[in-house]
Formats: structure tokens, C-alpha cells, sequence
């Protein structure tokens, strides 16, 4: 009989230390966010749930990109071969133009904007805003030309790449501090 009431002590401490644990549990999951998750694996291991996971004890593949989805084959090919993704090179081309087009539209203006100041004649000076006229119509077509094809990447890029932003004439004359009519700078 006194083994009897071992057991059932024995079985009580038992549920009153499952009980404390199941409490402890619900406190932390109620007040203690911040390391629950710590604390889910740290118990997850102790009870033995990492024993036997596939692959355990060997070196980790760390070639392998955990972000490519259902393209790894296609991304694999490309990449044994030294090839570029069609939007991949696309973008690089589109970015070249946009470098290209801000070179381009920085030379212009210091042109003109040097021979502006420098001019006495007012004729010449007429010949320079009509000039420098001519020359944003221009750098507009090119602006235009350029959100064509940033528009064209933008449908073809993959949802996780980020967008090319197109370009605007005015925010990029006012980043070469350059103005949008030349007779703008009589008052300088």
C-alpha cells in the first residue's frame, strides 16, 4: 500500500511541475515575445526535435542562392555560361543611358552657360538662348527616348528587383544647377 501512495505522490509532482510548466509557458508567451522563440527551440532541442534532422553533420551548400524560387535552374544555366538575364542587361544598358544622357546635358550646359556670361552682344547672346532652346528640346527627346525603355524594363523586371524611377527634364537640369531658358540668367 505505501507503493501505491509513492505513486500517486510521485504522479502528483508530476502533474504540479507539468502544470508550473505549462503556466510558464503561457506567461511568457503572453509577456516575454522578445525571447520566445529562443525559448521554443532552446526547449525543442532539449527534448530531443533536432535529433534526427536530413542532413545533419554535413558542410552546408553555401552556393545555393535561398532566394530564387522556381528560376534556380534557368539562374544556374546563365550563370555557368557567363550570360546576363534579358532584364538584367537591359537595366545595365538603361542605367549607361541615363550616365550618358546626365554627361551629355552637363557639357551642354557649362557651354553655354560659360559662353552666356562671357558674351557683350546681345545678338550672339539672342543666338545663345535659342540655342540653349534647341538643346533642352533635344535633351526632352532623349528624357522621353529613356522612360520608353525604363517603362519597357519596369514591366519585364522581376517583382523583386526594384523599379528604375523615371526621369524628369526639370529635376535633372535643377541637378546640374543648370536653368530651363537661358535668358533666365540675365538677372545673375
Amino acid at each position: 500500500m505505501s507503493d501505491e501512495r509513492k505513486e500517486t505522490t510521485e504522479e502528483i509532482k508530476a502533474q504540479q511541475e507539468e502544470q508550473e510548466r505549462l503556466l510558464e509557458h503561457r506567461l511568457r508567451m503572453r509577456f516575454d515575445r522578445a525571447n520566445l522563440i529562443d525559448d521554443l527551440i532552446e526547449d525543442g532541442r532539449q527534448q530531443g526535435l533536432f535529433d534526427n534532422l536530413r542532413g545533419a553533420g554535413k558542410p552546408l551548400d553555401l552556393n545555393k542562392n535561398p532566394y530564387v524560387g522556381s528560376s534556380e535552374l534557368a539562374n544556374s544555366l546563365l550563370k555557368d555560361n557567363q550570360m546576363v538575364p534579358a532584364w538584367l542587361a537591359q537595366r545595365n544598358d538603361i542605367r549607361e543611358k541615363i550616365h550618358a544622357f546626365r554627361q551629355k546635358a552637363l557639357r551642354v550646359w557649362q557651354r553655354y552657360e560659360q559662353e552666356y556670361h562671357y558674351v557683350q552682344d546681345e545678338g550672339v547672346r539672342g543666338a545663345l538662348i535659342i540655342g540653349w532652346d534647341d538643346e533642352v528640346r533635344k535633351l526632352e527627346a532623349e528624357v522621353v527616348e529613356i522612360n520608353k525603355q525604363i517603362e519597357s524594363y519596369n514591366l519585364k523586371r522581376p517583382l523583386e528587383n526594384l523599379e528604375i524611377y523615371k526621369l524628369r527634364l526639370d529635376d535633372e537640369l535643377a541637378r546640374l544647377g543648370a536653368r530651363r531658358y537661358l535668358r533666365d540668367m540675365s538677372d545673375l
